[in-house]
């Protein structure tokens, strides 16, 4: 998947994936902005294998963004095809991805048992939580889990686990924070050790097996 790096702007500063006939974002709860809505593409410079550019859209919105020669022909072919048919729609458009509605995504992994609670629920171990972490924002970022390294922060009000990895695109490094209370599992982005808005739309919910060696998480 071709992605673009929206720098700065009206939208969310992260990467977007380049669809078909949108970029998009999100794995869970998808934002989405369709080339039909996008007016104008400017580019703003060339660096080495990398593009800089500046997109407007119909609602007066516009945002720079970067990506590499391979990720700028796909999403220029796009937009000559697609682009400039606004409908006025607000954007980013919003929508639930209806595959994953109702359904379960199981991962394959295998945990020890610990005790188990009051509430005949698995008792975490701090390990067992971060391994669920990591899991987790893999699949919310589209990553492997073994290239995401994870630190317990907190365990006050469930646990808190830092879940940290570095995106090959610009070796920059990304650090994100799991929030796991009960059989809840969200996230956050993390900014200079402090929690941004907590993405309550990308929840999971943790389910385990009978024998409580199992688990999967659905979204």
């Amino acid at each position: 998947m071709k992605k673009l790096t929206i720098l700065e702007g009206d939208f969310e500063a992260t990467d977007w994936d380049i669809d078909s006939y949108e970029i998009s974002k999100g794995f869970f709860s998808k934002q989405k902005i369709p080339y039909s809505e996008i007016v104008d593409v400017t580019t703003q410079e060339k660096i080495k294998n990398k593009h800089y550019v500046t997109v407007k859209t119909s609602k007066d919105n516009e945002f720079k963004a970067s990506m590499t020669d391979n990720a700028y022909k796909v999403f220029y072919e796009n937009y000559l095809k697609h682009g400039n048919k606004p409908k006025n729609v607000a954007l980013p458009v919003e929508e639930k991805d209806k595959l994953l509605i109702g359904g379960a995504i199981v991962i394959g992994i295998i945990i020890l048992v610990s005790n188990l609670n009051n509430n005949n629920q698995k008792k975490l171990s701090d390990e067992d939580a971060k391994t669920l972490c990591a899991n987790y924002i893999g699949k919310i970022f589209g990553h492997s889990p073994s290239i995401i390294s994870t630190e317990l922060l907190k365990k006050d009000g469930g646990f808190f686990i830092k879940a940290s990895y570095r995106r090959s695109s610009d070796n920059s490094m990304w650090d994100n924070v799991c929030h796991i209370s009960g059989d809840t599992i969200t996230w956050a982005g993390l900014n200079n050790g402090e929690p941004g808005r907590w993405r309550y739309e990308d929840d999971a919910t943790i389910y385990y097996s009978s024998d409580l060696k199992t688990f999967k998480i659905r979204y």
